[in-house]
C-alpha cells in the first residue's frame, strides 16, 4: 500500500523549506496525524509537530538492532557534513550539500556510524546548548575512532536555536553555508577538556550525557 502525505503535512514541510521533490525523494508520509521519515532497514522516525515527544522511533519487528543514520548508510559513507536532525539534513541535501544526521538525538553518535565514514567531516549543529554539547560529544567519539573531524560554529550574533533550516529560510545560500563550514575548527581533545560552551557552561565531564555505543540502549521512545 502506497503511503501518502496529507496536504496539511505537505504545507507544513514546504513551510520548513522542504520542497516537493525532496518530499518524494525521501519518501515522507503521513501516519495518524504525524509525519513518517523512513530511515532505512525498516526503521521509521515519527515526527509529531507540537507533540511531546516530537519525534520517536517505529522499529521493524525483526532485523538489525543498530539504529541507522539518515538518510542511509550509503550516503553516510560519502558525507562530509553532519547536521542535527532529519529535516535539517533534507534541507542541506536539497541545497547541494553532502549531509547526514544521527537519529538518536543531538547528544548521541554511534560507533557504527563513525566507523562507516570514509573521510573528514564537519559538524554543524543547532545554535543552542544541546547542539553545542551534542557536537562535542560527536566530535569526541569520531576523533576516538580515527575520523578527521571539525566543528563549525554559527556567526556571532546568530539567534539561539538557529539551525540549517533557519539559515536557508532566511535567504542563506549554499555558498554562504560552505563558507561557515570552511571556517570550522579541527576538534582538539585537549581544548575540549577545559573549553566552555558557547552558552556559558563548562562541561569537561560529560558523564551526565553519555554516548550510546550501539543499538537501543537508553532510548525510551520506541514504538
Amino acid at each position: 500500500m502506497t503511503k501518502i502525505l496529507t496536504k496539511e503535512h505537505r504545507k507544513y514541510l514546504n513551510g520548513r523549506g522542504i520542497n516537493d521533490e525532496s518530499i518524494d525523494r525521501f519518501g515522507l508520509f503521513s501516519e495518524a496525524g504525524s509525519i513518517g521519515i523512513p530511515a532505512g532497514s525498516g526503521y521509521t522516525r515519527i515526527y509529531s509537530p507540537g507533540g511531546s515527544p516530537k519525534i520517536k522511533w517505529s522499529a521493524p519487528l525483526a532485523g538489525s538492532d543498530i539504529l541507522p543514520p539518515f538518510p542511509s548508510w550509503d550516503l553516510l559513507r560519502t558525507a562530509d557534513l553532519i547536521v542535527e536532525g532529519e529535516f535539517d539534513c533534507i534541507v542541506a541535501i536539497q541545497n547541494g550539500l553532502k549531509a547526514v544526521t544521527g537519529t538518536a538525538g543531538a547528544g548521541t553518535f554511534l560507533y557504527e556510524w563513525a566507523d562507516a565514514l570514509a573521510g573528514p567531516v564537519v559538524l554543524l549543529y543547532d545554535n543552542d546548548e544541546a547542539g553545542s554539547r551534542g557536537s562535542r560529544n560527536a566530535a569526541r567519539l569520531l576523533h576516538s575512532r580515527g575520523v578527521n573531524v571539525s566543528i563549525a560554529k554559527w556567526p556571532r550574533g546568530t539567534p539561539r536555536g538557529f539551525d540549517v533550516t533557519d539559515y536557508f529560510n532566511s535567504d542563506g545560500t549554499s555558498d554562504g553555508l560552505r563558507r561557515i563550514i570552511d571556517e570550522a575548527k579541527p576538534y582538539d581533545p585537549y581544548e575540549d577538556e577545559i573549553a566552555p560552551s558557547a552558552f556559558g557552561e563548562i562541561y569537561a565531564d560529560l558523564d551526565d550525557d553519555p554516548i550510546i555505543p550501539t543499538g537501543f540502549q537508553n532510548i525510551d521512545n520506541i514504538i
